[in-house]
């Protein structure tokens, strides 16, 4: 399984739900994005969802549509986007290198014989 599929069945496993936000990319800048990226993921967010602005969203809805809009008046490419989310997974890999998990995993008992 991938990343995703991981934590969805992570979560499923312990009956809990997954805290997803969905966050417009250069809207209002790329600053704000980062902003909001490193807020979501410390208020617990499982996953992000990273919306790229787009001509013609017109399946988004209203505020998706305006948020798009705005990124784009402000000049914000697909470059960016994916830089900044690579530098954002980079920097939070090297942040959890050598961490323990937040729930720390019980010894695994055996039967003895």
């Amino acid at each position: 399984m991938g990343r995703i599929a991981d934590c969805f069945a992570t979560l499923r496993g312990r009956g809990e739900a997954a805290l997803v936000p969905f966050i417009m990319a250069g809207d209002p800048d790329l600053d704000a994005t980062r902003t909001v990226i490193r807020a979501a993921v410390e208020a617990g967010a499982d996953l992000l969802e990273l919306g790229v602005p787009f001509s013609d969203p017109t399946a988004d809805g209203p505020v998706n549509q305006r948020a798009a809009a705005r990124a784009l008046q402000r000049g914000t490419s697909l470059r960016q986007i994916l830089e900044m989310a690579v530098a954002h997974y980079l920097r939070r890999a090297q942040q959890l290198k050598g961490l323990t998990p937040k729930r720390p995993r019980r010894p695994r008992q055996t039967r003895s014989g």
